[in-house]
């Protein structure tokens, strides 16, 4: 599945994911992020309330979203981890460079 876009603002885009976030979701996440990036696009939000998995494949396809956008937590936001994804995080140090929101509004007023 695509992730689902919604754009916030000429430079600012919300990306929906939903399903575990390896394999053919992540690759689709990486190209999709390029393509913001190639656009234009100065922040993602990105929402994985709906994403119960992330794997290895997962995890690189944020690594080169953070990469993308200038590696400033502030332009690339992650949404509604779980804790699988919140022990991932801090088992690979990553915890440290995403900024990450409970809610898409507290991500969007930011």
């Amino acid at each position: 599945m695509k992730p689902s876009y919604s754009e916030l603002s000429p430079n600012r885009c919300l990306l929906k994911l939903s399903g575990p976030l390896m394999g053919d979701l992540a690759a689709n996440l990486a190209d999709e992020l390029s393509r913001l990036s190639k656009q234009g696009i100065k922040q993602v939000i990105l929402d994985l309330a709906e994403v119960p998995l992330i794997d290895s494949r997962g995890l690189s396809a944020l690594i080169a979203g953070y990469r993308l956008f200038g590696q400033k937590a502030q332009h690339f936001r992650l949404v509604g981890l779980n804790d699988q994804a919140r022990l991932l995080f801090d088992l690979t140090g990553f915890s440290r460079n995403f900024q990450t929101f409970e809610h898409v509004a507290e991500a969007v007023g930011g």
